[in-house]
C-alpha cells in the first residue's frame, strides 16, 4: 500500500493521474485477492477527486 501513500506526493495532476491510472490497472489484475480489486475500483471512482 506503499504505492497508494507515494501517489499523494506528485504534486502535478497529470503524474498522479498517470500514477493513479497504472496503480488501479496493477491492482486490478485478477491474480489479486478480491479485496486488492475492490479498492482499485474504489480508486477508480474517486479517481479525479484523488488527484485534484
Amino acid at each position: 500500500m506503499q504505492a497508494v501513500r507515494e501517489l499523494y506526493s506528485h504534486a502535478d495532476e497529470t503524474t498522479a493521474g498517470h500514477w493513479i491510472d497504472r496503480l488501479i490497472e496493477d491492482m486490478s489484475d485478477t491474480d489479486n485477492p478480491v479485496e486488492v480489486r475492490s479498492l482499485a475500483r474504489t480508486l477508480a471512482r474517486w479517481r479525479e477527486q484523488i488527484i485534484a
